[in-house]
């Protein structure tokens, strides 16, 4: 074994920057084309694109949704829950325009010296109690109504279901539609709501009115329920 030699001159350091190739900015993935692909591979659809096409072609997420057929051929609907919200509003309000100035008369009456203190005490009380009792039905009334109405689409017509103590079923024939009716009161534009009125050929309950609907939703069903609409279905039928 030879000792090593003090006269050789040292190694110099291994130059990185020559040994590896510089660093390459990262550039924008980019797909391959169809040739360079395995055939094994699956085409996976980009999510955001497909949402911006779908948001092109119905031009907002809401338009998108109110596309959609709002209720499900043959089973039962109910009608939208913000109308158990404009009764009670509507409800209370017109009970409190009835209490507030009766129980301010009768102060004024009493203070006048008009009524005994002790009657007076008393139709207070009976006030309070009936206020009492009518708020309690103003506010639970309309969520039993609610609870007790509903309607059926189906391509035979319409099926309307409603009463709390006395239950009915009103069947309407397709056939039998005349002309439909969206109409909107003051209260129903706040809650987007709207009432359906279905016109039929005949005497008794020639107009039907179903009240509670979303806005969009009765006006599904009109067009659903309209005879020109209804005569262009049956002649791409034929």
């Amino acid at each position: 074994m030879n000792p090593p030699d003090d006269d050789a001159p040292p190694e110099s350091p291994t130059d990185v920057s020559q040994a590896q190739p510089p660093l390459q900015p990262p550039s924008v993935l980019r797909p391959l084309p169809a040739s360079h692909q395995s055939p094994d591979a699956e085409s996976v659809p980009d999510s955001g694109s497909i949402g911006f096409e779908t948001l092109l072609e119905t031009g907002t997420e809401d338009q998108a949704q109110t596309e959609a057929v709002p209720w499900v051929e043959g089973s039962e609907q109910s009608v939208d829950h913000a109308a158990v919200t404009m009764q009670r509003w509507i409800r209370l309000s017109l009970l409190a325009l009835f209490v507030v100035p009766a129980g301010l008369i009768l102060t004024l009456i009493a203070v006048a010296g008009g009524l005994p203190m002790w009657v007076y005490v008393r139709i207070l009380v009976g006030l309070a109690v009936l206020a009492t009792g009518l708020g309690f039905l103003a506010w639970r009334w309309p969520l039993l109504h609610h609870r007790h109405l509903s309607y059926r689409v189906d391509p035979g017509g319409l099926q309307i279901r409603h009463g709390v103590l006395w239950r009915r079923l009103t069947s309407i024939p397709i056939t039998r539609v005349q002309h439909v009716d969206v109409t909107q009161g003051p209260g129903q534009r706040y809650f987007d709501l709207a009432t359906l009125t279905i016109h039929t050929a005949g005497t008794e309950g020639a107009s039907i009115p179903l009240s509670g609907l979303h806005h969009n939703v009765a006006l599904k069903l009109r067009d659903h329920l309209l005879p020109a609409n209804r005569r262009g279905l049956d002649h791409r039928g034929h």
